[in-house]
């Protein structure tokens, strides 16, 4: 079952903004061994992850996974995506093989301080 979190960032952010997250599955490590991670930035829910809208993060381009065993990657969020405050939509799928599993998703907030 995908977690639903919220990502608030700050707008003000002139460079990158690095995260680190932990995947879960029904409480335990979401086991990323072997795994590609897929991290979507979007406007909307709705809005088709091939857009020219949609940012994407991959793994290991884009993401690091920094303990495959205990579901720990770390990623940088582009300046592009916190450069003006408002909501938007991400979601972060672990691929293995053909099988995708959203394992983490929500609203991203912007804020302006």
């Amino acid at each position: 079952m995908p977690a639903n979190a919220t990502l608030n960032l700050l707008e003000v952010n002139t460079d990158s903004v690095v995260l680190n997250i932990t995947l879960q599955t029904g409480g335990d490590a979401f086991d990323l061994t072997g795994s590609t991670l897929e991290f979507f930035f979007k406007p909307t829910a709705s809005t088709a992850d091939n857009d020219v809208s949609v940012t994407k993060l991959v793994s290991p381009t884009d993401i690091t996974i920094t303990d495959a065993a205990q579901g720990i990657a770390t990623f940088t969020v582009p300046a592009g995506v916190v450069a003006t405050p408002g909501t938007r939509f991400y979601r972060c799928d672990v691929v293995t093989g053909s099988i995708r599993r959203t394992a983490l998703y929500g609203d991203v907030v912007v804020q302006n301080v």
